[in-house]
């Protein structure tokens, strides 16, 4: 998470920036789509297809365009009960673990 959210992700978008080139297609959507952090986890189609499955589940409904607002609105959810809180809290690490 440190690493995705300080921008150190080795994606396509970062490696330009320092000179290496080579083709930028996000392989999770079915229209070709340069692959950048937020559109890898957060507005690709495979990163709305999760995102939307588990908001529903949990109630977070949000029209983040970031990775960043996204998560911010998942961690100031307020919930009841620590057990629930903790999922919340911990549920977006690993949905962007998985992505």
């Amino acid at each position: 998470m440190l690493r995705l959210l300080g921008g150190r992700l080795l994606i396509m978008d970062r490696l330009h920036k320092v000179g290496i080139c080579s083709p930028s297609r996000c392989f999770g959507c079915l229209t070709p789509s340069p692959e950048c952090v937020n559109h890898v986890f957060c507005t690709g189609d495979i990163a709305k297809l999760v995102w939307g499955l588990f908001e529903v589940m949990v109630g977070v409904f949000s029209t983040a365009s970031t990775v960043r607002h996204k998560l911010i609105n998942w961690w100031l959810k307020l919930v009841t009960g620590p057990y629930l809180r903790y999922i919340v809290q911990l549920l977006p690490s690993l949905i962007c673990w998985n992505l």
